[in-house]
């Protein structure tokens, strides 16, 4: 006989199963249809909050500025400081940010007088422009009383009329500065928006710039993990979160949920969200409940807990192992540094992705198909999902068993950048057929020594699609693609880059028009062999030597390589099951697995 805590998953089983057998039998003869209800096919993840620069996500400009920095006032042409305390070198940022007196949404409240002990008398909030920032006619409003002014390289038309300055930006080269000196004690400045004349009228209704939107409407699914900024968020607290209301969306803790929701419903896509990795359980539920009030309908949502928390490079990782060794400090004491590290975090975070779904899906309750729990793992290290889904240190385990899809990052090209390839792609670089050579590579293999058969669409397969697929598979999970794409690139020791003329050869191949017919290849490959929703990393943001995994350039850009193969793939939805759904895992199998990881969790192995 089963003891009880063990009786509820094998209860909760049958309900699912029952629950499945009648959906399916209830479902429409529209394959199509049901397919990309159940799960869309390809989405794309939005930039990262340093690229906003160039997506230029929203209307109203000011939210992607960076600021505050506290300055001071220095006399140049007599070359000494107006202020005490400023100098050249610290004019225009004296580093004094926690000094600030900011009220809850970020705006300056006070400013200190000259006589007082800070050096800094005035805040700036700037943009960086690139060379495509549209120029033309701006207008900067504003609430409250004070002393601002906009700089750049800019005529002012009118700033007679309070809350109103409009200019014509006329270059790009000096970017754009909004600059407070004097704020009213009672009524400061506040509620600060930089947006073109054409699209002032919009801002009440419109958060969004409408060529943004129209660049990812055509998208299944967006997935927002560069906006929660995981490598900065430390939020614990519900309270810690920002708000729409908030001055900027650059800050460390990301861009508000509220935000995400709002693009998700503008562009009818299914939202893929992330829980920062230190957030309790009370955050964790007012999350659901947000998005469960803001969501109204039957459309899908995936849930993730974090980003990569198998890789060590990131805050996450860390996190995760100080909270497994709090659980158990023994674990797999007899295996390397390394290893030891990934499998703890690997426990860690599956056991935690356990708890956050559960609560997700107490909140959705009769809703609680809608939810799409995530467990994703290293694509290529069969080791690694092993132990994310097994998570045999956790005696409520296995965790595959717990959530409702398995996800890898399964880049194509990796391997071209290694080290031990390294010189012959730099003469790949010097050479006018250089780009021939890489793409035949890509395609069909045999350009470099000792690399796999077949080249690197046929490497993803038998490497991150097969070996992802047969763990996904032994849990009954559907394959979903976290990220996705080319990653000719590496930044892991000994293999980083960074010699600029195989950097800069890197970025041309993501702009040579035979990329197009490479990432056909590999949406191609990725569907044939059972993959499901495949997220793109990422949608908008200038190329550069050390960053160039974006489908365009920007949100004014018409089309590219990467981009014609994604609407492609888009346009032709041939699914090869009537059902892109996995029904739940056997009875036989579900049992063995918890029985081992009970077991696992009690024993020594080989890893302690």
């Amino acid at each position: 006989m089963y003891s009880l805590p063990y009786l509820k998953p094998i209860v909760r089983y049958l309900a699912c199963l029952f629950g499945s057998v009648i959906f399916m039998l209830s479902l429409p003869i529209t394959p199509l249809q049901a397919s990309h209800q159940l799960y869309p096919r390809l989405g794309v993840n939005v930039e990262g909050i340093h690229q906003f620069k160039t997506s230029r996500p929203f209307i109203n400009l000011f939210k992607i500025s960076q600021g505050w920095f506290t300055s001071c006032e220095f006399d140049w042409l007599a070359n000494k400081p107006v202020d005490p305390g400023c100098t050249r070198s610290n004019a225009f940022n004296t580093r004094e940010q926690d000094k600030l007196k900011l009220d809850k949404n970020g705006w300056v409240r006070a400013l200190p007088a000259r006589e007082d002990d800070e050096i800094f008398t005035s805040v700036v909030s700037g943009l960086h422009l690139d060379s495509d920032f549209p120029l033309g006619r701006y207008v900067l409003l504003y609430a409250g009383e004070g002393d601002i002014q906009v700089s750049g390289a800019l005529n002012i038309i009118d700033d007679e009329e309070p809350g109103r300055i409009e200019f014509d930006l006329i270059a790009t080269q000096r970017g754009l500065k909004i600059k407070i000196s004097r704020v009213h004690a009672r009524n400061y400045i506040r509620n600060i928006r930089l947006v073109t004349v054409e699209n002032e009228k919009q801002l009440a209704r419109q958060l969004f710039d409408p060529l943004y939107l129209e660049k990812l409407r055509p998208f299944d699914a967006i997935r927002f993990m560069p906006w929660i900024n995981p490598r900065r968020n430390q939020q614990v607290e519900w309270e810690q979160r920002p708000l729409p209301e908030f001055a900027h969306y650059t800050g460390d803790q990301g861009v508000p949920v509220e935000v995400m929701l709002d693009l998700a419903q503008r562009t009818d896509a299914a939202p893929w969200l992330t829980i920062p990795h230190k957030a309790n359980d009370d955050f964790v539920r007012r999350f659901a409940r947000l998005v469960k009030k803001t969501l109204k309908g039957h459309g899908k949502i995936y849930v993730e807990y974090s980003n990569e928390m198998w890789n060590i490079i990131f805050p996450a990782n860390s996190y995760a192992v100080r909270q497994a060794l709090s659980l158990w400090p023994t674990a797999y004491r007899n295996s390397s540094d390394y290893e030891r590290r990934v499998k703890l975090a690997s426990n860690w975070y599956g056991k935690r992705s356990v708890e956050i779904c559960r609560i997700w899906k107490e909140v959705f309750g009769r809703q609680k198909h809608r939810v799409i729990c995530v467990l994703a793992a290293q694509s290529s290290v069969d080791w690694v999902g092993q132990q994310v889904l097994d998570c045999p240190l956790w005696f409520e385990g296995p965790c595959g068993a717990g959530v409702d899809a398995y996800a890898v990052g399964p880049y194509f090209g990796d391997y071209i950048a290694k080290i031990e390839h390294r010189e012959r792609v730099k003469k790949w670089a010097e050479r006018d057929d250089g780009l021939d050579q890489l793409f035949r590579e890509i395609e069909q293999g045999g350009m470099l020594e000792n690399g796999p058969e077949g080249g690197a669409i046929q490497h993803f397969v038998e490497t991150a699609l097969k070996t992802s697929m047969r763990l996904a598979d032994d849990y009954g999970l559907p394959l979903l693609a976290y990220e996705a794409g080319q990653h000719l690139i590496r930044y892991d020791p000994p293999h980083r880059i960074t010699t600029p003329s195989v950097l800069n050869f890197f970025m041309r191949a993501n702009q040579d028009p035979r990329m197009e017919h490479a990432y056909q290849r590999y949406l191609q490959a990725w569907e044939e062999n059972g993959g499901k929703t495949l997220m793109h990393f990422y949608g908008i943001g200038k190329p550069s030597p050390h960053d160039f995994f974006a489908m365009l350039p920007s949100s004014r850009s018409e089309t590219s390589p990467k981009y014609k193969a994604l609407l492609d793939y888009l346009q032709h939805r041939g699914y090869q099951d009537k059902y892109a759904h996995h029904l739940p895992l056997s009875m036989k199998v579900l049992q063995a697995r918890r029985q081992e990881a009970r077991k696992k969790s009690r024993e020594p192995s080989p890893g302690y």
